[in-house]
């Protein structure tokens, strides 16, 4: 454990520490991005602080450090990155602040230099409000569920994907969250959006209390790649207020702190439990590279078309645009373009009698569903609402993006009336399929 030693210097904080040490620290809490880094030294242990939306990620190191003198400094976010990037993992490390620097200095006497947004507690008013955020205090509250850093990775990565980002789910914000749901047997995580559900089951997790609640989707971003072992990582769920959850996830030494509303998660069980009226079984990286190959010529939705027949899953995409432009006199012309790509997987079909059952689907959305299965071959479910897939303890849900899936109509075959339609080769067009893979 880290004690005050002396060091003649004149510094208001002083600390050294091994540069592995140091740089496991900062790249974990410097995850949040565009935040300040806070650091505190008190007689025992450094602490490192940094915020995200919502949330503070806080990493405390006692082991391994001398502690010289005591106090606390905010580093602005330029500044934290150029920290990051010029620590050596095989030197060791002294930082001492002033009341306007930071100072960092390795074993070979070399010196980095960084400007300070304020010393603490001398604040500007201005840098109090930057400083506001690392002084939030958080309630522990009693439900708490405990699993593996590596069960919790896998479930995460399963589920992820379908929760929205900020900035496309102003409508409902609750698509931002993933809920966790725990009952005696099964922990449960859920994440959904207008068009697409993923849900993942584990039972390798111990409970304690009540456990039922959302934790938006960017602090679980946050701790994604920091979960690599079998270690242990704890979720407390609490709070002072009937509006806002409060949250503790405990990773190794880091502990990440956040506020999430409470907003009432949708029920997708019904989705889940449609009555599947067709069954598709096939290749799941065939189907991917069928996607991606028909995905350049998507709509303007950004979809693109599946029909189930009888012994195949047919892709198949249509584009037209019209592209304007001037000729060397001025005079305004406009080109009417268009591509088309088909791309057929054999599968075994249930459910097609006659004609063949047609809905659109995004790139996105099939993509992501697919990419986190893992099996090689797979089943899909046809409702009339959406399609599933079932694979062990997980379940993906995408629904058509403009209606209904239709069982069964007539055979659709891509169209480009009043359209000059240019020809491209499929080199060109499996080249272009790469760039969003």
């Amino acid at each position: 454990m880290g004690k005050v030693e002396s060091l003649t210097t004149n510094a208001q904080m002083a600390f050294s520490v091994d540069g592995d040490l140091l740089a496991t620290v900062l790249k974990a809490v410097m995850r949040a991005g565009k935040s300040a880094l806070y650091i505190r030294v008190d007689e025992n242990c450094v602490e490192f602080k940094t915020c995200g939306r919502d949330f503070i990620a806080v990493e405390k190191i006692s082991e391994g450090v001398k502690i010289f003198t005591t106090g606390e400094t905010l580093i602005n976010n330029v500044g934290a990155k150029i920290l990051v990037k010029a620590v050596n993992e095989r030197a060791r490390y002294t930082l001492t602040a002033s009341k306007s620097t930071l100072t960092i200095t390795n074993g070979d006497q070399r010196e980095l230099s960084l400007s300070c947004c304020a010393f603490l507690p001398s604040l500007s008013k201005k840098d109090a409000e930057r400083f506001k955020p690392f002084q939030t205090e958080y309630v522990m509250g009693e439900n708490v569920i405990a699993l593996a850093q590596s069960e919790l990775k896998q479930s995460l990565k399963s589920t992820l994907y379908a929760a929205a980002t900020v900035e496309n789910s102003l409508s409902r914000p609750v698509f931002t969250q993933v809920n966790f749901k725990a009952g005696e047997e099964n922990l449960t995580l859920t994440a959904a959006t207008h068009f697409q559900i993923a849900q993942v089951t584990t039972t390798a997790f111990t409970l304690q209390g009540d456990f039922n609640c959302n934790i938006d989707s960017d602090v679980l971003w946050f701790i994604l790649p920091l979960l690599k072992n079998k270690d242990v990582v704890q979720i407390t769920c609490g709070g002072r207020s009937e509006y806002v959850n409060e949250i503790c996830i405990k990773i190794d030494t880091l502990t990440v702190n956040a506020r999430c509303v409470k907003l009432d998660f949708p029920d997708t069980s019904q989705v889940i439990s449609q009555l599947a009226l067709v069954k598709a079984s096939l290749n799941r990286q065939e189907l991917i590279q069928a996607v991606k190959f028909c995905s350049p010529f998507a709509d303007e939705h950004g979809a693109i078309n599946l029909r189930f027949e009888k012994d195949a899953v047919t892709v198949n995409a249509s584009h037209k645009a019209v592209v304007t432009y001037k000729t060397e006199d001025s005079t305004a012309r406009s080109l009417k373009i268009g591509g088309s790509a088909v791309n057929y997987v054999q599968a075994e079909v249930d459910g097609v009698e006659s004609g063949n059952a047609v809905g659109d689907f995004t790139v996105t959305n099939l993509l992501g569903m697919l990419g986190n299965l893992t099996e090689t071959n797979i089943t899909i479910e046809l409702s009339e609402q959406s399609i599933t897939v079932r694979e062990n303890n997980k379940v993906a849900v995408i629904a058509p993006i403009k209606e209904s899936v239709h069982l069964p109509v007539k055979a659709v075959t891509p169209s480009l009336q009043d359209t000059t339609t240019i020809d491209i080769t499929s080199a060109f067009v499996e080249s272009v399929a790469e760039t969003v893979a």
